[in-house]
């Protein structure tokens, strides 16, 4: 059902936000991480698409922690509300879900599909979090169409 693939991913400059919060917070901390993000970057692009990384699990029992990160050029410096960090080159195996498989409690099907593939399987011992790499807004795409990748980094 999940095709999984895998891809290089250079090392790179993240502007996050840490959290520790349960599953119902979420929405709210990614529309506060965003606009923060935005009002930081002002003019500036950003290098990359905004991702959420899983530091731990994040539902009604766990609280991550949880990091909104998005990938900015040398010249974005931290704040007091947005820390910026390098993450290093890695690989990562991944699978590319829809709208309507982002859903709650159906993502977690695309979680496990890439977590125990064969190219993840071969690989662990990541010291990097799973995560999901938007490639669209939410509200921009129907139920049908690609909305993130569901991705974890290899071990070497």
């Amino acid at each position: 059902m999940f095709e999984i693939k895998t891809r290089e991913v250079p090392a790179r400059r993240l502007m996050s936000i840490q959290r520790r919060l349960h599953g119902g917070q979420t929405d709210a901390f990614v529309a506060e991480a965003k606009a923060a993000f935005r009002t930081h970057l002002g003019q500036v692009a950003p290098t990359g698409p905004f991702t959420l990384i899983f530091h731990g699990p994040v539902n009604a029992e766990a609280d991550g922690p949880i990091e909104a990160a998005l990938p900015v050029p040398a010249e974005i410096e931290p704040t007091a509300v947005t820390g910026i960090r390098t993450e290093p080159a890695h690989t990562e195996a991944y699978t590319t879900i829809t709208k309507r498989q982002w859903d709650y409690p159906a993502i977690l099907a695309a979680y496990d599909a890439v977590a125990c593939s064969p190219q993840a399987t071969a690989r662990p011992g990541s010291q990097l979090s799973c995560r999901e790499v938007y490639l669209a807004e939410p509200d921009a795409v129907g139920d049908d169409e690609p909305l993130c990748d569901i991705a974890f980094p290899l071990g070497d």
